[in-house]
């Protein structure tokens, strides 16, 4: 795992410098988003969700200014994982169904995905995932879920 965090740390110090604008900026901005959700991922197993933290919030920021639609899901989906480790299964049922809403569907074979989805789910009941879920789904900003206090 510290080989992981320390390659993800490396391309992620050669990804920020890059221009924010021209030809290659989507691209940028869908790498960086998806560069820190992956980051993120990796503290929050190794025991630092202190270091997950910031980073979920910049790689939900940095996917919202990207407008792809499938980047912002994938960003969302592992911010509910963070959501849900922390105890905050409302916040999590909420970006699922904000990535729901914005990729139209869901990897139901994804087992990392199936467990954050199962885990919400045990922690509200059906009626509470439901509520959050379509919580999320109204959201016209979902990326806003990051801002509310930690």
């Amino acid at each position: 795992m510290e080989e992981a965090l320390h390659g993800q740390q490396e391309t992620l110090r050669r990804l920020e410098p890059l221009p924010a604008a021209g030809p290659g900026a989507p691209a940028r901005l869908h790498l960086l988003a998806l560069l820190h959700t992956g980051l993120a991922r990796t503290q929050q197993r190794r025991g630092a969700p202190d270091a997950a933290g910031p980073l979920h919030r910049r790689a939900l920021e940095l996917a919202a200014g990207s407008g792809d639609q499938p980047v912002r899901a994938d960003v969302l989906e592992g911010f509910a994982e963070y959501c849900l480790a922390r105890g905050e299964a409302a916040r999590g049922a909420a970006a699922l169904g904000a990535a729901y809403g914005l990729r139209g569907a869901h990897d139901a074979g994804d087992p990392e995905l199936r467990a954050v989805l199962d885990g919400c789910a045990e922690a509200l009941g059906e009626a509470g995932f439901r509520a959050a879920w379509e919580r999320g789904r109204a959201l016209p900003r979902p990326e806003s879920l990051a801002l509310e206090a930690d």
